[in-house]
């Protein structure tokens, strides 16, 4: 039998299969989604099992035979492996790239595997003479003629397999013991033991027999060597911390009753549920997912960060119990490891994470649900630079199972396909609880600079926060800038410190006197004079959430204030705990960026202050509008989910379409709009966007490298815009220049597959994704 492997190498000349000959006492453990270690030339190297063959088109006796096996089962599915082909191909990534999008982080460490006997009357003469009575062993190549008994004595518990990770987190254990026959023993308490055991008719933890009832380890061990008790180990799994809430039962109204009617779970079609904020679409995904529960299948339900929404991912643990496993970047390897397992032995049937868990090795799958589906961040920056709501069309169309897309704004190009029969729409236009959207209030701030107002706070804005801390009700302001000032400049020379390796602006963080680089980490201490012309006279420009708290601070000095950016939430749980004290009212004002436009449903909050509307609109991308209309909506709907709220948007420019738009909630007038200034334009959706980045340490040869590229694909039929500087061109020393390409049919840039493929420049690094 012959292997077809992709070795674990990221290099254009080896982004192939490579055929290795599967030795006999691995005949029947190498399987398709298997990783192996293989000779590739002086190296032993990982790699991944793609087919099997009883062929090669190379001389059999030529062929090098397959070195070890690495996991006992296979990690990949066949489904994940056809992804992965689908991914090399539509990202222009390679392949071993792919693989390892679908497997834990700690799983491309070095470990070992252990193995524990449970029940060594199980065991062949012959393996038990190897182990020579060891309960428990570390395998390595010497036990490779016993891995087909080691795997049938695992299926039948006699034999438990642990993964020992080479990092500081130790694994995690449970010992207890069950009854396995009556034996005849001295001593009163053993008898008593054993009897306890055989009325149980249960596994008993160590420590409820040692601490509760007062026997002792030597006893314990005793019975154990006597084959009167079984000593059974289990992994206890890492469980991430998650808030608690009721289980709270909830009437569905009917919108939400026949937005589920029209789902059918025994097709491929994709849903878009148009939903205001509170309508109730987090009800309609838990009972879908219930319905696919009931039939023996499972669920995965991406969010834009998970560690973002606290209060969805406790609703769905209150609902689904351990049925729910959790996947987002805030946990700690051995946590995401532990539920990758849990998902992966069927432990976990719905999964609920960020925009890898659209990964998760779920068998029987019957239903995807991606919320807030117009968030940017389903989009991966790195290569593969995949898109979670694509990968997700391709697994609802592999497994026929119904793509659930929600959203209270959703993308552009989802709510047109809806609007033309491409999708089905389910709406929902109504709060659940049927209170109207929060009444807003637009301020010109331009008219508060001519009544001598300099502050970021308008007088308005004021008013409405003390009216709010008198009636004891909370408020979330919005500023989605964070550090105390975004600038620092001389006013002597003009200077602006910048990073060294970014050529960005600074920010200063008036917490430890510091500037910081948000794009590289780079830190500094705050200059009293001028790095350039050694002038004194340096001034902090613009504002951030550090400062905004500084000034509510002084401004309302009973107020109990805290503060959500990535500065306060750094830490693994911080964004939990925030979360916790703010709905316990253990603070009045909640100030932060986008952190706290989604997800959040405080009762008492009923004021939202948007502090600078503007910021998103100038953005310079096709979909800057809709960007900036998606954020505004989904922070507003913060406001009065409960009580009467209102909303305060201040604003330097009150007759801008978008503003005017977000303030009266119009979602379809301004989407109506947008797509007609789209179509004059030919943006998506009337067209493609493919984006091509040229990066290098040396600006010039990526600028080179574009200008090739452009005389390369020819093509007087596409639309090419570039090469460009990229809106962050130099970050960490590296500089990028990005080229577009506007198209409609995937055939008219098959060049530049044939440029990818013949790409061999080692200075600039490329990167082809879509807009």
């Amino acid at each position: 039998m012959v292997a077809e492997v992709i070795v674990d190498i990221v290099n254009k000349n080896v982004d192939k299969t490579f055929d290795y000959l599967i030795p006999s006492y691995l005949e029947d453990l190498v399987k398709v989604g298997s990783r192996v270690k293989v000779s590739f030339g002086p190296q032993k190297i990982t790699g991944f099992v793609m087919s099997l063959k009883q062929d090669s088109d190379y001389p059999l006796a030529k062929l090098k035979e397959i070195d070890d096996l690495v996991d006992l089962y296979p990690l990949l599915s066949e489904e994940l492996i056809e992804l992965a082909k689908h991914m090399h191909k539509r990202y222009y990534s390679k392949m071993a790239l792919c693989l390892n999008q679908m497997i834990p982080s700690a799983l491309r460490m070095e470990y070992k595997k252990e193995l524990i006997i449970n029940d060594s009357n199980e065991l062949s003469t012959d393996f038990k003479a190897f182990i020579k009575g060891k309960r428990k062993i570390v395998i390595d190549k010497s036990y490779n003629p016993y891995l087909k008994e080691i795997n049938s004595l695992i299926a039948k518990d006699a034999i438990t397999m642990n993964t020992l990770i080479k990092t500081n987190l130790e694994k995690k254990e449970e010992i207890s013991y069950r009854f396995l026959e009556d034996v005849t023993v001295r001593g009163k308490r053993m008898n008593e033991l054993i009897a306890y055991l055989k009325e149980a008719n249960k596994p008993v933890l160590r420590s409820i027999i040692i601490n509760d009832l007062g026997y002792t380890s030597q006893q314990i061990k005793r019975l154990v060597e006597l084959k009167a008790i079984l000593e059974i180990h289990e992994d206890v799994f890492s469980k991430p911390k998650i808030l608690t809430l009721p289980n709270k039962i909830v009437e569905l109204n009917e919108w939400q009753k026949n937005a589920l009617a029209q789902i059918n779970y025994n097709d491929s079609n994709t849903y878009l549920l148009h939903g205001v904020t509170g309508s109730g679409k987090t009800e309609v995904y838990m009972e879908a997912i219930s319905k696919v529960l009931e039939n023996n299948k499972t669920a995965i339900l991406l969010v834009p960060e998970i560690s973002l929404t606290p209060q969805l991912t406790a609703r769905f643990k209150a609902r689904f119990n351990d049925l729910v496993a959790v996947l987002h970047s805030r946990l700690t390897l051995r946590e995401r490891y532990d539920e990758w397992r849990r998902i992966r032995e069927g432990k976990a049937k719905c999964v609920v994470g960020a925009r890898s868990a659209i990964f998760a090795p779920l068998g029987r799958l019957g239903i995807i649900i991606i919320d807030e589906e117009h968030e940017t961040s389903y989009k991966q920056d790195q290569m593969p630079s995949y898109n979670a709501k694509d990968i997700a069309l391709w697994r609802s169309n592999y497994n026929n199972i119904p793509l659930i897309l929600g959203s209270a704004t959703p993308s552009l190009d989802d709510y047109y396909l809806a609007k033309n029969h491409k999708y089905i729409y389910l709406e929902l236009p109504n709060r659940a609880n049927a209170k109207p959207l929060a009444d807003a209030t637009v301020v010109d701030m331009r008219l508060e600079l001519r009544r001598g107002n300099r502050s970021v706070i308008s007088e308005e804005l004021r008013k409405a926060i003390k009216d709010c801390l008198l009636k004891h009700e909370q408020v979330i302001l919005f500023l989605n800038r964070r550090g105390f000032s975004t600038s620092v400049m001389c006013r002597s020379c003009g200077e602006i410190i910048k990073c060294p390796n970014c050529d960005m602006p600074l920010t200063y963080h008036k917490f430890n006197d510091s500037l910081k680089c948000h794009y590289c980490g780079h830190e500094e201490y705050s200059p009293s004079v001028c790095p350039k012309c050694g002038s004194s006279k340096i001034r902090f420009v613009g504002t951030g959430t550090e400062k905004i708290e500084d000034e509510l601070s002084n401004l309302f000095k009973e107020a109990r204030i805290i503060r959500m950016d990535k500065d306060t939430t750094s830490t693994k749980d911080s964004y939990v705990d925030i979360y916790e004290d703010f709905n316990k009212h253990k603070a009045d004002i909640l100030i932060g960026t986008q952190m706290v436009a989604k997800g959040f449903d405080f009762p008492l909050v009923t004021l939202v202050g948007i502090l600078n509307a503007d910021m998103a609109l100038f953005y310079p991308s096709y979909d800057a509008k809709e960007v900036a209309f998606s954020l505004l909506e989904q922070v507003s709907g913060r406001s009065g989910r409960h009580k009467d709220g209102r909303i305060i948007m201040q604003t330097y420019d009150p007759d801008n379409e978008v503003i005017k738009m977000a303030s009266i909630h119009e979602y379809k007038g301004f989407a109506e709009g947008e797509l007609l200034r789209r179509k004059r334009s030919f943006n998506p959706p009337f067209s493609k966007i493919k984006k091509l980045s040229f990066k290098s340490e040396a600006k010039l040869k990526a600028l080179g490298e574009a200008k090739h590229f452009i005389k390369f694909i020819n093509n007087d039929s596409l639309t090419i815009l570039g090469p460009t500087e990229a809106v962050y061109f130099k970050i960490k020393n590296v500089y990028t220049y990005d080229v577009y390409i506007k198209y409609n049919i995937d055939s008219e840039i098959e060049k530049i597959n044939d440029y990818y493929q013949e790409y061999d420049n080692p200075d600039v690094m490329l990167r082809i994704g879509d807009e």
